[in-house]
């Protein structure tokens, strides 16, 4: 009895790619995908659609998908669960904020009371939502699984008898554990994750706008390279996965192919075909991996570089505004001292500066041309003659205006 002859070989690669011809050499760094890199992101070298490659399906569909299989109960759990925890992102910047204020009080000697039960608020809201999230999510995945699982049995038990010779009881088991386990981590945080981050984001550049919004539009600069270099992370981390499985894949299916029927693999001498196969879908499984690698690498080095860039950003800008800011207060307390300070304080000094400096201008009409006897009073106990300061300069000479706006400053000061 002659038993079917095995496949032929796939004809030769010239990339020395899987399916080339045994003993092709392996492609390192000049190979076609490491000197076209971008082409890994379109998916020419990390694996076609259907080949391993992501799905191209919409995804607002796939987030969906919860919510069309559910009904009435379901549906009110799955929308309270992501309501609360999308409203759980709100308070997060809030929090930060409070712990803001809480720092700076402390660094300034203030009482910090009001920010600590701020931050304590924020911190019991944000729990109590995410508990209310978390039950909603798990009281409707626990009935979604229910009624899938029964769905699936009832469908099993109505087939004929010959399905069940040509299906394995412990691969549907296998199945059916895999669909609950997708179903409940779809269900999970995964499902909240958009409005969560989405209101996460808002609230957190509206607590920065109102903090400071110069220091905020002037962080704003670096966010665009963050998120090209996040995209790339994430895309490369997950066309590597997946280009990584379709290509361990299709060297199983050469293992289990050379496995099952060895004698005719024997027969045709096909041991060093199949064993070359083999490499080289383990060849291209490491070079996914290693592409994922590296491209992972460039992501998060640009991540954590656009992140301290954008760090250093608001160090100095706001370095130079809080300068600025504190010269204006010191300003603003100088006047506010030379306003409201006490007699022979800065409003004493202030208003003697201004008699010294203003004086009686020569020439002017109704003015003294020369001073007047008689009109000075002289304190008892005091000789007459020329008034002598406690610094011992005379009244009205040029060195006494510096002195009286030294006296100034200073008593603005204290």
């Amino acid at each position: 009895m002659g038993s079917a002859s095995p496949p032929p070989p796939p004809p030769p690669s010239a990339s020395g790619a899987p399916g080339g011809p045994a003993g092709a050499p392996r492609k390192g760094l000049r190979g076609r995908c490491w000197g076209a890199p971008w082409k890994g992101l379109r998916g020419g070298c990390w694996g076609a659609p259907g080949e391993g490659g992501p799905r191209r399906g919409p995804l607002l569909r796939e987030l969906l998908a919860p919510f069309m299989a559910a009904r009435k109960a379901e549906a009110v759990l799955l929308g309270a669960g992501a309501l609360m925890g999308a409203l759980s992102g709100l308070l997060l910047p809030y929090f930060f904020v409070s712990m803001g204020a809480t720092i700076d009080n402390l660094s300034s000697g203030v009482a910090v009371g009001g920010p600590v039960k701020q931050m304590a608020v924020a911190g019991a809201l944000n729990l109590l939502l995410q508990g209310v999230s978390c039950c909603c999510f798990e009281a409707a995945a626990d009935r979604l699984a229910a009624r899938r699982r029964s769905s699936f049995v009832a469908a099993v038990l109505q087939q004929q008898l010959s399905w069940f010779d040509r299906q394995d009881a412990g691969s549907l088991a296998a199945k059916l554990d895999s669909s609950l386990a997708d179903l409940r981590e779809g269900i999970g945080l995964k499902f909240v994750a958009i409005p969560y981050n989405l209101l996460l984001v808002v609230g957190s550049l509206a607590a920065a706008l109102v903090t400071s919004w110069e220091v905020t539009l002037c962080a704003a600069a670096g966010l665009l390279p963050a998120v090209a270099f996040g995209a790339l992370l994430a895309a490369a981390l997950r066309r590597a996965a997946a280009a990584a499985a379709a290509a361990l894949e299709a060297a199983g299916a050469v293992a289990a192919e050379a496995l099952g029927a060895p004698r005719t693999v024997a027969a045709f001498g096909q041991e060093g075909a199949s064993k070359a196969r083999y490499q080289q879908h383990i060849a291209a499984a490491e070079a996914a991996a290693a592409r994922g690698g590296l491209f992972s690498g460039l992501g998060m080095a640009g991540l954590i570089s656009s992140v301290f860039a954008i760090g250093g950003i608001k160090g100095y800008r706001g370095a130079h505004l809080e300068g600025y800011k504190g010269e204006q207060r010191g300003v603003q307390g100088g006047l506010k001292g030379s306003q409201k300070g006490p007699p022979g304080s800065a409003r004493g000094a202030l208003k003697e500066a201004q008699g010294v400096l203003q004086g009686p201008q020569r020439g002017s009409r109704g003015a003294p041309k020369g001073p007047q006897k008689g009109t000075e009073k002289v304190p008892k106990g005091e000789a007459k003659g020329p008034r002598r300061g406690p610094e011992g300069v005379l009244k009205g000479a040029p060195g006494n205006n510096v002195l009286l706006l030294l006296r100034l400053l200073a008593a603005a000061e204290t």
